[in-house]
């Protein structure tokens, strides 16, 4: 669990009326499924945004070739559920959503679906009980898109997120005219953290999830365990717990290297790490171990994307909106 999970958790629920506007299609026919993987990198025309947007609000372009099924879903510090859960974007489409000024969730898009009248079937990847309304979290791997707005020091917190493997290239920023910058501002004041490379292509071939003969989304290490955790080459019985930093497995995991107070046995602090971050090193994370081996080829083609639960001083962003109805932001499905 990254730090702005941990926001989530410790933020209060909130019970605050949203509604949302959309021009994209819903989902009570049955659709073919679509191509994915390199399929999804090649860009639809840029819609026309003009009047769209503003405080509050997250605007969601599809600017990929192939129709994606949004999944949406609040964390712990919310109830309000963006509507239903999901929607069908065809390429070029937009699709607006009006959130609490204190919403903490995720978005993140669905390949390869086909749903029934009823909103029933299935997707190829990040599908979510097979529903078009997302109840749940997406089925790994799958691209995220994270928020905790309003969080603490009043900030939002966003990312882009590859630790549950990643689907489709995906990127978000704040819509201007919505924030302020601080006095001092660097690249994560108000960033815009941009996954658009195609890392299906670079894939390990133990981390592929391939449907169909066809590449269609790449596993993070944890998932692929969870997947095959006899496969040699991903020497799953010891070292399973640093893929996914979390407490009790073979290496007795204890916490971010970079947090204070951090020993030899903590996650993370892989090669990329920057300067003086580091408050320790588990040597077990260090190249040519398979922890960094399977988190490195995230992070080469999404640098400011997460790559493992720890992996915050290149990946977590903040900003402070400019009124009380919040920051508006943009997220945008191949980039």
């Amino acid at each position: 669990m990254h730090k702005l999970a941990k926001l989530w958790l410790s933020c209060p629920l909130m019970i605050v009326c949203a509604c949302s506007t959309s021009n994209s299609t819903g989902g009570d026919t049955p659709d073919a499924a679509a191509p994915t993987g390199d399929a999804a990198i090649p860009h639809s025309p840029s819609p026309d945004l003009a009047g769209l947007g503003g405080p509050g609000t997250v605007v969601l372009v599809n600017t990929c070739t192939q129709p994606i099924w949004v999944g949406a879903l609040h964390n712990g510090s919310s109830t309000f559920t963006p509507d239903n859960g999901g929607w069908k974007m065809e390429p070029g489409g937009v699709h607006v959503v009006s959130l609490p000024a204190k919403w903490g969730g995720r978005f993140w898009g669905r390949t390869g679906c086909t749903f029934d009248q009823n909103g029933m079937g299935k997707c190829e990847t990040g599908d979510c009980g097979g529903k078009l309304g997302c109840t749940g979290s997406g089925k790994p791997p799958a691209s995220l898109v994270e928020f905790q707005m309003n969080g603490f020091g009043g900030k939002d917190f966003y990312d882009v997120s590859l630790v549950d493997g990643y689907n489709l290239p995906i990127a978000v920023a704040p819509q201007a005219g919505t924030f302020t910058r601080g006095n001092n501002p660097d690249q994560y004041d108000c960033g815009a953290p941009t996954c658009s490379s195609d890392v299906n292509a670079a894939c390990p071939d133990a981390l592929k999830q391939i449907v169909g003969g066809r590449v269609v989304g790449c596993r993070s290490a944890h998932q692929a365990c969870t997947t095959n955790p006899t496969d040699p080459a991903l020497a799953c019985a010891t070292v399973g717990d640093l893929y996914d930093c979390s407490k009790g497995g073979p290496n007795a995991v204890s916490g971010s290297c970079y947090s204070p107070g951090a020993d030899n046995k903590c996650c993370g602090c892989p090669s990329w790490s920057e300067a003086g971050t580091c408050n320790a090193h588990n040597p077990k994370w260090e190249a040519p171990a398979l922890p960094e081996v399977y988190a490195k080829p995230f992070k080469t083609a999404c640098p400011t994307a997460y790559s493992f639960p720890y992996d915050d001083p290149t990946s977590t962003f903040t900003c402070q909106a400019s009124s009380a109805q919040g920051t508006g932001y943009q997220i945008t499905f191949c980039p």
